[in-house]
């Protein structure tokens, strides 16, 4: 069982400490995209709302209602992934973004929302890292989780995501180091 773990700094802390930070680092907000400029998109969330330099957005678009089959009454949409925005300047009351490589077309007026439909993989390096692995996605079920027994197979040998990361979250356990 799975009781400290090192974190990024480099001091041991509890797993469940470990999990309530990245429960708050990867909270989910929501905003807007404004406009577009020559190379970026100003969106309307800014340090205020708890946005940072290098935050992630998926950028939705509204997708199939879902109906339900006995009362016919509409109980959501299937939200889908149009682009993913990287920010890397917050103003006082928004904040430029960043599309990144792979993105559909943008419009102004479409909703995002932090880390939602992110690509995400876990490697576990320690071979009893499952555990942890549930527990993320379970505080993160807003990212796109990769299954970890396909993750395990395509990890390389060396615990290090690779240089060209195809806008992917990587959560690299050691065993100790998270």
């Amino acid at each position: 069982m799975l009781e400290r773990i090192t974190n990024r700094v480099g001091y041991s802390v509890s797993a469940a400490a470990v999990l309530d930070r990245l429960a708050a680092d990867f909270e989910p907000i929501d905003g807007y995209v404004v406009k577009g400029t020559a190379d970026e998109w100003v969106i309307d969330l800014d340090r205020e709302r708890g946005v940072k330099s290098g935050d992630v957005f998926g950028v939705l678009a509204a997708g199939e209602k879902l109906v339900h089959p006995v009362t016919g009454k509409e109980i959501g949409r299937l939200d889908v992934r149009k682009a993913i925005l990287q920010v890397p300047r917050v103003m006082d009351g928004y904040s430029f973004a960043r599309a990144l490589e792979g993105s559909d077309r943008i419009d102004p007026g479409y909703r995002i929302r932090r880390f939602e439909k992110i690509p995400a993989l876990f490697w576990d390096y320690s071979g009893g890292g499952r555990q942890l692995a549930q527990q993320l996605t379970a505080i993160l079920p807003h990212l796109a989780w990769q299954d970890l027994d396909a993750g395990q197979r395509v990890r390389p040998p060396e615990p290090v995501p690779p240089e060209k990361a195809e806008n992917t979250l990587f959560f690299i356990f050691t065993g100790e180091r998270l």
